[in-house]
């Protein structure tokens, strides 16, 4: 038997094969934690015909979006994942227009994100967590302040490729950045500093024995 839930998405960022779409649950009027709309499959993406409501527009950031699903995933470490009904029923209830005070409310305080104690990775800083330590589930998204972001953007192949550098509790980061419209605005090779306010993050699913931590949506 299938389940509604309707959520504030906080992100839909680009993946393999589609988009990873998160938020925070709406019910009875206030904001519950997070969800993670999830496919069956190995990269476990919604395309961008799953995200779409009836009027033709999909699913973006701060839209109010109700979906239904069939069951909470349990296999693996990200603790928020739903499957959704297929074929999928998303329907928009609302747009979401302050944002500042608004995502001011739903800030999240880890002491961290997540453990900072395995090896970076190429160009990344306290960016991964190893496999063994994901032994159990655990919370995977957080909407945290940051006002003060380092855009690095380099071309390899012609592919784009962004991260973003920031402190969080006096410890230093250099995330890939997955945000799709953010990306766009940086079509140079560089460092830039950009002012911003929130950062939704997020850990992945396991690559090459690693979980990595990814800015899934910049505010």
């Amino acid at each position: 038997m299938s389940y509604s839930k309707t959520f504030i998405c906080l992100a839909c960022s680009r993946k393999p094969d589609g988009r990873c779409v998160a938020g925070k649950e709406l019910v009875n009027g206030a904001f519950g934690g997070w969800i993670r709309p999830v496919t069956p499959g190995g990269h476990s993406a919604v395309t961008n015909d799953q995200r779409k409501y009836p009027n033709g527009y999909s699913a973006v950031v701060l839209d109010y979006v109700t979906a239904e699903f069939t069951k909470q995933e349990t296999g693996g470490f990200q603790s928020e994942n739903h499957l959704i009904l297929e074929p999928s029923q998303w329907k928009l209830a609302g747009k979401e227009k302050q944002t500042k005070q608004f995502l001011a409310k739903l800030v999240d305080a880890p002491a961290s994100l997540w453990t900072n104690t395995c090896t970076d990775s190429l160009k990344g800083l306290n960016d991964r967590v190893s496999v063994l330590k994901l032994t159990q589930q655990i919370d995977t998204l957080y909407l945290i302040p940051v006002t003060d972001l380092i855009v690095h953007v380099e071309f390899i192949d012609e592919k784009r490729k962004v991260r973003g550098e920031f402190v969080y509790n006096g410890v230093q980061y250099r995330l890939k950045i997955t945000d799709p419209k953010f990306e766009q605005l940086f079509d140079k090779a560089g460092k830039f500093d950009v002012s911003i306010e929130y950062l939704t993050i997020s850990l992945g699913e396991p690559f090459e024995g690693f979980a990595y931590k990814l800015i899934a949506a910049v505010f």
